[in-house]
């Protein structure tokens, strides 16, 4: 699932009809094998898009294309209308692209308020403190029904359930433009992911 637009965001500017993401003709091999092949997709301001496919056909492969994980062998990725390199994931994340992978990515020894600001240093977490880092933590569980998330619990501690919701925290605590789920729903229950899904719809 791909989403566009952010929690509590300022007024978009522009038009909604214009994309915000355009991909075209990407492609991506590995040795012989054609993970992907000529693949497009056109994201506009506020829309919900579902990728659907068997496995193996390329949405995972394209997923960390966009998220800077691999790079095309060719193909152009335009962003807001302009050519751009997503060369690294961090380069993804300044433009404002915050990706939750199907596998539950977390530093097991950390607290849970650590992982949600992992790897910021240098974007927006220089500019920000603890106490805000907090709140905006508290904010995004309280949207999610997790009022009371216990900030301090090392991350190792919590059920394979919570560290996924870990993940999608530290997805929306970022100012993300784009935000996409790669099947992170999955180790989700029923009732959290409607929240999810109803909190994505605002």
């Amino acid at each position: 699932m791909l989403q566009s637009n952010a929690l509590g965001a300022d007024s978009i500017a522009g038009d909604r009809d214009e994309p915000i993401l355009e991909v075209t003709g990407l492609q991506r091999r590995f040795d012989e094998t054609t993970a992907l092949a000529s693949a497009s997709l056109r994201v506009r301001r506020g829309e919900i898009h579902a990728l659907l496919g068997e496995n193996g056909s390329g949405k995972s492969t394209l997923v960390k294309i966009l998220s800077g994980v691999l790079r095309p062998n060719a193909g152009h990725v335009h962003w807001e209308g302009q050519l751009i390199s997503l060369r690294s994931p961090r380069r993804a994340q300044r433009v404002g692209i915050a990706t939750v992978f199907q596998e539950t990515l977390v530093v097991e020894e950390l607290s849970v308020l650590d992982n949600l600001f992992l790897g910021m240093d240098g974007l927006l977490r220089k500019e920000s403190t603890r106490v805000e880092e907090e709140r905006r933590a508290v904010e995004v569980f309280d949207e999610l029904g997790f009022r009371g998330f216990d900030l301090g619990r090392p991350v190792w501690t919590l059920s394979l359930a919570d560290k996924q919701i870990v993940t999608v925290v530290r997805a929306l605590v970022r100012p993300w433009r784009l935000l996409i789920l790669d099947e992170s729903t999955s180790a989700l229950d029923r009732e959290v992911r409607d929240r999810l899904f109803g909190l994505l719809a605002r």
